[in-house]
C-alpha cells in the first residue's frame, strides 16, 4: 500500500468514525426531545364570532363575553355540568377571527355554542 492510498485509507475511516458519532448524538438528542415535557399545557378556550368586554374599559380587568357560534377547545367546559366539575383556573375567550382575545380568570356562564361570560378577564397581549 504507497503512503498516499494508505492515506486516503485513514481519511475515509475517520470520516466514518464521525458519522457514526454525529449520527448517535443526533439520535440521542431527538429521543431526549421527544422525552421532554411540553413547555406549557394548552389554555382552556372558547372561540366566538363575537368577543368584548362587557361595561368596563377594555385596559383593565372585568368581565368579558363570547356570543355566536362558540366553540370549546383544549379542555374548556361545554356545558354547565362540566362547568361545575371544571378545576380549570383561567381561560381564554377568543374571536374566530383572532383580533380579540381576553384571558379570564373565573367563568361565569357556559352558554354554548350561544355564548361564555368570563369574570375577571383582561385583554391577552
Amino acid at each position: 500500500m504507497t503512503l498516499q492510498s494508505m492515506g486516503r485509507f485513514m481519511m475515509m475511516r475517520n470520516r466514518n468514525r464521525i458519522a457514526a458519532v454525529l449520527g448517535a448524538s443526533g439520535l440521542a438528542f431527538v429521543s431526549w426531545i421527544s422525552l421532554a415535557p411540553a413547555a406549557h399545557a394548552a389554555v382552556p378556550t372558547y372561540t366566538c364570532d363575537k368577543v368584548k368586554a362587557t361595561p368596563h374599559d377594555a385596559d383593565t380587568d372585568g368581565p368579558a363575553k363570547g356570543t355566536k357560534n362558540c366553540v370549546a377547545s383544549d379542555g374548556a367546559p361545554s356545558d354547565e355540568d362540566e362547568l361545575k366539575s371544571s378545576e380549570a383556573k383561567s381561560f381564554m375567550i377568543v374571536s374566530k377571527d383572532g383580533k380579540v382575545t381576553f384571558t379570564c380568570e373565573s367563568i361565569g356562564i357556559v352558554d354554548l355554542p350561544h355564548a361564555v361570560h368570563g369574570l375577571s378577564c383582561k385583554p391577552a397581549s
